[in-house]
């Protein structure tokens, strides 16, 4: 095809709106499949080809200078197209699920930031676990109580020589909650957030089993029980994920921000000229192609006419 494409401020405006739309649209999936992010990226590269496909294939349409009528079909079917998407959009595309998510944002927000704080007392019910611990030896009849409180405090908060450093409790401990807290700082717009959460769930059980394991040996008898955690990280994350999750039949801020998608993504076939020689318009012919044709229909009766000769019966022709 010949076209004349009319590269304008109306691109940009469209293709920020394609980058936009792409990732609410893996936001909204890696929430709905629970952070399943590479179905979140297929959902996310296949929105933005759809829609650059459609959008700008239509515009191309409308720029072509030739097989006018063929073309002028595929538009209007572009067009339609265009429509179906936008219902795509607000009622079955992960991109309505994000702005579900966005409505429950405080309710979300908040709950997350319980859970990260409830996990943070896997570290403080057993600090207080060591020092019940340590006190009922030292209070203990033993002979040797105080060398076995020593050992004791060894064993349930080590100082470990390693290969690459020291590895001690306390400040292990101390890293741990601030890179917990940190994780908090989170919204709905940052899909880390759940990456935070799986990953802030799957420290915390393991330090969980490690704080447990630490506790295991007995040094007299009568000594305490093992460490046993009372919080049940993943009971309170799945309560979270249910809120995140959820869906619902309609969501009023996608129909609204799909709609300025939609105009957005419009933008360069409504800005886009079509060829004046072109005899169809979106929706028929153009008002002059009938008047044009008639035109040209009665010139050509015209000079059919002048081209008749009137011969005498006189003339005399020689081959």
């Amino acid at each position: 095809m010949n076209e004349k494409l009319q590269f304008s401020w109306g691109h940009i405006f469209a293709f920020l709106a394609m980058i936009m739309i792409s990732y609410l649209t893996y936001t909204g999936a890696a929430y709905l499949y629970d952070t399943n992010l590479m179905v979140s990226a297929l959902w996310a590269i296949g929105t933005f080809f759809v829609l650059f496909v459609v959008f700008v294939g239509t515009q191309q349409l409308k720029a072509t200078e030739q097989n006018f009528s063929r073309n002028i079909l595929l538009e209007r079917i572009g067009v339609v197209l265009s429509v179906v998407v936008f219902l795509l959009m607000i009622s079955i595309s992960p991109f309505k699920h994000f702005w579900t998510v966005y409505g429950n944002r405080s309710e979300i927000t908040s709950e997350f930031a319980f859970a990260i704080d409830s996990s943070k007392s896997i570290f403080e019910n057993y600090d207080t676990y060591v020092d019940a611990r340590v006190n009922q030896v030292l209070a203990s009849k033993n002979e040797d109580k105080e060398t076995m409180a020593e050992l004791l405090k060894m064993q349930l908060r080590p100082t470990v020589i390693e290969e690459n450093g020291t590895f001690d409790y306390e400040t292990k401990e101390q890293e741990i909650l601030a890179w917990i807290d940190a994780a908090k700082e989170s919204s709905v717009w940052n899909v880390f957030m759940l990456g935070n959460l799986t990953e802030i769930q799957e420290g915390v059980e393991s330090w969980k089993t490690t704080l447990e394991s630490w506790t295991e040996k007995s040094f007299y008898d009568g000594d305490m029980a093992p460490y046993q955690s009372e919080f049940d990280i993943v009971t309170s994350f799945n309560a979270l994920k249910q809120k995140y999750t959820e869906t619902k039949i309609f969501q009023w801020r996608a129909v609204l921000w799909a709609l300025v998608g939609y105009f957005f993504l419009a933008l360069p076939w409504l800005l886009q000229r079509r060829p004046v020689k072109n005899p169809y318009g979106l929706l028929g012919k153009k008002e002059w192609t009938e008047e044009y044709e008639e035109e040209n229909e009665d010139s050509s009766e015209t000079e059919i006419e002048q081209t008749i000769v009137e011969v005498d019966d006189d003339d005399r022709f020689e081959i």
